[in-house]
This record gives structure tokens, sequence and C-alpha cells, in this order.
């Protein structure tokens, strides 16, 4: 009897402490666990911070490459010099009446070339262009500064969506030539880029008179100056020189150079190509008897370096 009462109390205790260790179970469960992995997924997501010299540089974000197109060698760039745009006159030769130069515009639309500044014609050239290559591409340069490229040239070159460059002399500026608030509208615009000139527009012929060392000096002094004045008035940087009279030789070029330019024109009838000096890039003269006909069998001669079978 004895014995059967001791084994009942010995289940009655196995029993309780079973149910007490379930309840324990449940209440872990229920509330303890939870909270232990709510902060084990905080911990994980909140990594611990790392100092500047523990980030790895193959970590940090790299910067997308600029694509760059590189011309192929036979590839060309016709670049056109204009002066003044009006009818007959004085000293007439190098200008052309409105009406031509905007048949000019609409033939050379029609064959479907794209317009270039100077300064996108020379990346262009030298392969640090970041978009696609044009197929016809052509520059329309501007010599001088007269007030024709504002009223007649500038207001057709917006029309057609044509981009030119315009080569000022200084001393002409807010005198007998642009005004220094129609350049900036030109600029601002995003059409027209300026470039100098140099200051006094002044003919080799007449500096060639001079003695070496003086020749260079002049030669400084407009390239210099010119170049200065345009870039404090316009505030623009001005990486291109058109020689005066359309020549140049080996003393103006290195003076070009020394001056500061990226480049610079003269005129001869060819095209700049990939192999072109851009201190020596050729321009075609336009003159009063360039017809749109001319204009045309320029763009279409093999000697002049542009393919016909890219033409009409």
């Amino acid at each position: 009897m004895h014995r059967l009462v001791h084994r009942r109390r010995q289940r009655k205790l196995f029993l309780f402490f079973t149910v007490l260790l379930g309840g324990c179970a449940v209440i872990f469960c229920l509330f303890l666990l939870p909270r232990i992995s709510l902060r084990e997924q905080k911990e994980i997501s909140q990594p611990t911070p790392r100092t500047p010299q523990q980030v790895e540089k193959s970590e940090l974000p790299k910067e997308k490459p600029i694509t760059t197109f590189k011309p192929p060698e036979d590839y060309t760039i016709p670049v056109i010099c204009y002066h003044d745009f009006r009818e007959g006159g004085k000293h007439a030769y190098w200008a052309i009446p409105p009406k031509r130069f905007e048949a000019h515009l609409q033939m050379l639309t029609a064959m479907g070339f794209t317009f270039l500044k100077m300064s996108e014609a020379v990346e262009l050239m030298q392969g640090r262009w970041n978009k696609p290559i044009p197929r016809r591409p052509i520059a329309i340069t501007i010599d001088d500064g007269f007030r024709s490229a504002y009223t007649v040239a500038y207001p057709l070159l917006r029309k057609y969506k044509a981009k030119a460059t315009l080569f000022v002399y200084t001393n002409a500026i807010g005198k007998f030539g642009l005004s220094w608030d129609q350049l900036r509208e030109m600029v601002q615009s995003g059409i027209i880029e300026v470039a100098s000139h140099t200051v006094s527009h002044i003919h080799p012929k007449r500096l060639k008179k001079l003695n070496k060392d003086a020749y260079r000096e002049r030669l400084a002094y407009e390239f210099i100056t010119s170049k200065r004045i345009l870039e404090e008035k316009l505030g623009i940087t001005v990486n291109g020189l058109a020689y005066v009279g359309g020549v140049a030789d080996a003393v103006t070029v290195e003076m070009a150079q020394k001056a500061g330019y990226r480049w610079a024109v003269r005129i001869t009838p060819s095209p700049m190509t990939v192999q072109t000096n851009p201190y020596l890039i050729p321009r075609y003269g336009v003159s009063k008897q360039t017809t749109t006909m001319v204009l045309k069998a320029w763009l279409s001669q093999p000697r002049y370096g542009v393919a016909c079978s890219s033409l009409p």
C-alpha cells in the first residue's frame, strides 16, 4: 500500500514538471524568440560601419568612360569662308548678295550636310568627338565681323538651323563692325562661335616689311591681345584664329601656338582632312563669283578630296 502511494506521488510530480516545462516552452516561443529574431535581423541588415580605409577602391562607383569616335583616314570636312553679305558697292569682291547666301544654305541643307562650328570640326578630326560621326559635315566661317554678319547671315543661319564660326578683329568692334552686344547675342544663341582675326587686321604684306624681330613682336601682339580682349568682353574661351589675308608661314604658325590657340585657318581651295595640320586648316574662299553651282562643283570634285559617292 505504501509503495502504491509513493508511485502516485512520483507520477503527479512528473506530470507537474512536464506541464511546467511545456508552459515555459510556450512562453519562450511566444514572447522571447520573436524579439531575439528581430534583433538578429537588424544586426544582419545593418552591418558594422567601416572606416574609409576599409573601403576598397574596387567597391567605389566607377565613372562611365566617354565614348569617342575617330573618323576614317579618307574622311574630309569642307570649310567655307564668307566675308560680307550685300549687293555690290565698293570693295565688293568678297561680298555676296543675301539671296545667294540663302541659296547656298538651301542647297547645303538639301544635300544633307551637317553644319559644324570650327571647334567641333577640329574635335571630330582629332578623335575627340563623342557623338555619332556625321555623314556629310561642313563648316561655315565668316571673316572680319561686318555688320551684315548679324543683320543678314545670323537670321538665315537660324532659319536653316546652321552653325557658323565668326572671326573678328577687335579694332572694328563697336565702330564700323559689329557691336559687343550683337556678338554676345550670337554667342548665347549657341549657333555662333567667335574666334580671333587679330587686333588691327594688318595684312601680311605690310608686316613682311619689318625686320624679323619686329615681325614676330607684332604678330605676338596681334594674336595675344585679340584673344585676351575677346575672352574678357564675351566671357568665352577663344581657341581659334584666322590668319589675315588667309595666308600663313612657319613664323605665324609658331606664334599662333605660343599665343595659346589650338587651331588656325587660312584660305586655300581644299577640304580639311584627318592629316591636316590644325594650324593650317584650309578653306574655300567665297567671292561675288561664287554661285550656287560653283559651290556645288567645289564640293563634288574629287581633286578637292571630297568623295563624290557621298554627294548627289
